[in-house]
């Protein structure tokens, strides 16, 4: 085995800069992302390499002098970029966002970030979420959680090889098989099936790392590979990795097949490394090796920084890019120079395997004990409502809405609930009782709510644009004598057009929805309610042409739910603010009015549109409350019991008095949370006019 190797160094410096060309500026390198999948390979054959030699060389691998000699190499590292993050939030990032990114701190320091990243790139509940400035840990949690099942895995295979007399090396080579074999194989079922948790987790990356670590096992005869052959094979393998750098782009499914573009170039480099081929003489020469060598602090520095920039300077320019490169690149020295190696190549640390372990464990844990205190100093600002405070929201605009008067809602308030930095926790409780289905799983949960003895039954079924009614419709069983039976899919419109989700098919909603028929045939629910948020049906086309095959969609599925016997009512999908609405009031608690936004393009960016289309096709009403009699939609009659009923709340949550905009706040109630979804606190205070309509519409009241 060859000592130092310039050629892994500039492996190295081609990964991070990268990954920082990518960051700054993606269409600068469109796959500069693929940077980490290079790291991968390598870290797997490096730490594959030292634990073989190991073996060899004693017969046995010492875990706490492994794990003593990682942590001192990448905590302490880690754990400076982590303290500077945290007081470079407090200076320049709003309040409100503390809570998210010290919760992130923490799982970053205790190297489980990437699945907290992984369950928020499924939570349809945090689409609002920032962009952290830890992010970037993520594929070092992947390599730490690695670091902790490799070695057992080293000294399994060892001690087969030794009980089969077989060399150490053709085990490791036949564990790392199965590993590649397993881990490959799940990344490409989670990439078919959509599973945006992919990116992120150790189970569909450890094929890459133990890619680079049959490289190691099988260096000995990869050595017998010289000349020309070595030449060609090493610089097919860095065809390889510019060629992901250059061509793939962020659209890609990764990882997935494309992902063997920068693996396997990066395992053919470190293979046939050492050729001194006038490829591999450019990739060592001194500026590369030398920015090889900080690569990691460079890797850690870079993203916080662009991160913080973006809340420091209004426009993220070139010049600002540059800038943050040069001061990641000057940090990531200094931090090496001045505090890595010091503390890497101590005496005390290095002369026991547990003073390095104390450390790694303290220094750990004092940076989770940091993004925790972070996360807690998290506040709700000059908004904070007393104690006890109870919001009226749209109580105060009457039982006609239209008749409001705009005095009273242009108005600052002097507190608001649910406070800005606590909206995207104001859901229903059904969250809690884990009620949505994923976007997964095709299978119906039925959770019950209202007078849950109740012989009568009220069935909320579709999105969570459905299920955001269920505070108020709850309440309304309760009171009517109604069950409400919830049955709602994340992301997942209650049609029969074939679904669409972040502009691709959706086949586990398409499934579910004909799940959901043989339930509703089964329940037979006195009356259906549903919602939606997608206007749009998965087809090719054109924007009208997938809103028509929704449209038609929709209708067929009311259509057959009428067939059944039960009633149906649609309530008009809420209006689509063009921000955050919560983060504005944040961010402005002396302006809360200016949070507000225009009421017209926030209905053309809705599903209103198509809903009305599907009513209209079936001949059913639209309903408003304050409203006396039903609007007929189209031509059947308004009488016919069969046709269902559209009921639009547009007029509560922005009412008409505010000149056809919509405001953040009503009667103290922040209105929205996360996109478009309307807050549970606004959602209860409606209930009575949610009543009145629903009575309107055909709904039994006492």
């Amino acid at each position: 085995m060859r000592g130092f190797r310039a050629d892994i160094e500039g492996l190295r410096a081609i990964a991070v800069v990268a990954v920082l060309i990518y960051h700054l500026r993606s269409g600068w390198l469109p796959g500069g992302f693929a940077g980490v999948d290079i790291f991968f390979v390598i870290s797997g054959f490096l730490i594959t390499s030292h634990l073989i030699r190991e073996w060899a060389s004693r017969g046995r691998i010492s875990l706490t002098r492994f794990y003593a000699r990682r942590m001192i190499r990448l905590v302490p590292a880690a754990t400076l970029t982590l303290v500077a993050t945290a007081a470079a939030t407090v200076l320049f990032v709003p309040r409100y966002l503390w809570q998210q990114i010290g919760f992130d701190i923490a799982g970053a320091a205790a190297y489980i970030v990437n699945w907290v990243f992984a369950a928020r790139s499924v939570d349809y509940l945090a689409e609002d979420a920032v962009t952290s400035p830890v992010q970037h840990f993520w594929s070092l949690a992947v390599e730490e959680q690695y670091y902790l099942i490799w070695p057992l895995l080293i000294i399994l295979a060892g001690m087969a090889a030794t009980k089969l007399r077989l060399r150490t090396r053709v085990m490791v080579v036949c564990a790392a098989g199965m590993v590649i074999t397993l881990s490959f194989g799940a990344a490409l079922l989670a990439i078919a099936a959509g599973d945006a948790t992919a990116y992120f987790s150790t189970l569909t990356r450890l094929w890459e790392l133990a890619v680079g670590a049959t490289v190691a096992a099988a260096a000995p005869v990869l050595s017998r590979v010289t000349g020309v052959v070595a030449g060609f094979g090493y610089a097919a393998g860095i065809a390889l990795i510019l060629i992901a750098l250059v061509v793939v782009t962020g659209e890609a499914d990764w990882p997935g097949p494309l992902t063997l573009l920068p693996v396997l170039g990066t395992a053919m480099a470190i293979a046939f490394g050492g050729a001194g081929t006038v490829v591999e003489k450019i990739v060592c020469v001194k500026p590369l090796v030398w920015v090889g060598g900080i690569s990691y602090s460079l890797y850690l520095w870079h993203w916080p920084i662009i991160v913080i920039a973006g809340y420091v300077f209004e426009r993220n320019s070139v010049a600002v890019a540059l800038a943050c490169a040069t001061l990641s690149v000057l940090l990531a020295w200094l931090s090496v120079r001045f505090f890595e190696n010091p503390i890497r190549f101590s005496t005390w640390a290095r002369g026991r395997s547990r003073n390095g372990l104390s450390l790694g464990l303290v220094m750990g844990a004092a940076s989770v004990v940091l993004g925790l205190i972070l996360s807690w100093s998290s506040s709700d600002g000059s908004l904070r409502a007393p104690e006890g405070a109870v919001p009226q929201g749209a109580a105060v605009l009457g039982p006609v809405p239209t008749e409001s008067a705009s005095s009273e809602l242009m108005v600052e308030p002097a507190w608001v609930l649910p406070a800005p930095n606590k909206a995207t926790e104001d859901v229903p409780r059904l969250y809690a009782d884990g009620c949505q289905q994923d976007q997964f799983s095709a299978e119906v949960l039925r959770c019950t709510y209202g007078d849950t003895e109740a012989d009568r039954t009220i069935a909320i079924v579709g999105d969570s644009k459905a299920n955001q009614w269920l505070p108020a419709i709850d309440l309304i069983g309760k009171d009517e004598g109604y069950r409400v039976d919830v049955i709602t899919k994340s992301a997942c419109s209650l049609s029969d057009a074939p679904a669409r989700k972040s502009g691709g098919a959706y086949p586990s909603c398409d499934e579910w929805n004909d799940n959901v028929d043989r339930e509703l045939a089964e329940l037979r629910p006195d009356v259906v309610l549903t919602s939606m948020a997608s206007a749009r049906a998965h087809v090719n086309g054109t924007e009208a042409e997938a809103r028509r095959v929704m449209a038609e969609g929709l209708a067929a599925k009311l259509a057959h739910i009428e067939e059944l016997g039960s009633d149906v009512i649609v309530i008009a999908d809420t209006p689509h603010p063009p921000f955050a609405v919560y983060q504005c009031v944040a961010e402005h608690s002396d302006d809360v009015l200016g949070c507000g936004f225009a009421l017209a393009p926030a209905l053309e960016l809705s599903a209103v549109g198509t809903q009305r289309a599907a009513v209209e096709q079936l001949g059913g009403t639209v309903l408003e409350p304050g409203t006396s009699a039903a609007e007929p939609a189209g031509t059947r009659s308004a009488a016919d019991s069969q046709a269902p009923t559209m009921i639009d709340m547009t007029d509560v949550i922005c009412p008409p008095s505010t000149a056809q905009s919509c405001p953040a706040v009503i009667g103290n109630a922040l209105i929205y949370r996360q996109g478009s979804h309307v807050t549970a606190t606004y959602v209860e205070t409606m209930t009575e006019h949610l009543r009145d309509v629903l009575a309107e519409a055909g709904l039994e009241v006492r």
